[in-house]
């Protein structure tokens, strides 16, 4: 999907067309050369903790319902989205064809969806020219039998043959579920690969893990250990806020996981920490 003026840049859209309110950040290059949300004043000191730092409208937001505790909240806001019901029934996990499907497998149809020509918007569109393209992404699934030896970990590349088998025989249940339509499922097994690997690497979990969110903007945050903000959820807007202070020009991180281990991090994101406090050596201390 191309740009939608050549007057502004893809973040300006993004930011713009998704009604994204950067209260004290933007999105920059990063001291590692990626790209994040870096703070644009001091944030987070004093009475300033627990601020919001960046607002996204809900109505923007990509929910699935992932218990049954939040279904009827995800089909109202399918239906705000203009989702087809054949797709709707195939999220809710009350599905029979769904339980053959996880989460994320579910969410990377929603996320082909949104992003289709079909379901075309100056602000979905912005939104698909912010997500990473198959070369700026290295989580397992999209790993090729060549390549695991690079990774000189016989069981982490197991498990990424196993995650990828698991992935296509989603997309055999998906393309079955729905009947071939390509308006609806990807047409190809390496275009679900993609459309997972950004729903595994953008994906929020809410409303105490019964709700599964993709927000624009927001999902621009890298990861920490021991990170700067957190994320919450208020009646009609998704909210980055600053849980410790963090000085301008620092990047705002929130964690993906704070017990995640160097081999949870490159199967689910593609990266390793080189100071990943979950990272141990067992050592036996026998007696002398």
């Amino acid at each position: 999907i191309s740009s939608l003026s050549s007057s502004h840049t893809p973040f300006d859209l993004l930011i713009e067309t998704n009604e994204a309110d950067l209260k004290s950040c933007e999105i920059a290059r990063t001291s590692w050369g990626g790209r994040g949300l870096l703070a644009t004043e001091h944030v987070g000191f004093g009475k300033r903790q627990n601020e919001t730092v960046l607002r996204v409208p809900l109505a923007h937001a990509l929910p699935l319902a992932v218990s049954a505790d939040a279904e009827e909240t995800a089909a109202d806001l399918h239906e705000a989205m203009g989702v087809p019901d054949k797709l709707t029934q195939l999220l809710r996990p009350s599905s029979s064809d769904a339980t053959k499907l996880g989460d994320l497998e579910k969410m990377a149809l929603l996320l082909h969806w949104v992003t289709s020509e079909a379901a075309s918007t100056p602000a979905r569109v912005a939104y698909a020219n912010s997500l990473p393209t198959r070369d700026e992404l290295a989580c397992g699934v999209l790993w090729t039998d060549g390549e695991y030896p690079e990774l000189q970990d016989d069981a982490l590349a197991s498990e990424f043959r196993d995650e990828r088998r698991r992935v296509h025989d989603a997309y055999q249940v998906a393309r079955d579920a729905l009947d071939d339509d390509f308006a609806l499922v990807p047409s190809t097994a390496e275009s679900y690969e993609l459309a997972f690997a950004r729903a595994i690497s953008r994906t929020f979990g809410a409303l105490d893990g019964a709700l599964g969110l993709m927000v624009p903007v927001v999902d621009m945050a890298n990861h920490a250990f021991g990170p700067t903000c957190n994320f919450r959820v208020s009646e009609k807007s998704f909210e980055l806020y600053a849980r410790r202070g963090a000085r301008e020009g620092a990047e705002l991180c929130i964690t993906y996981g704070e017990d995640l281990t160097n081999a949870k991090l490159m199967r689910a994101y593609g990266f390793a920490m080189s100071c990943n406090p979950n990272e141990v050596v067992p050592v036996n201390v026998g007696e002398k």
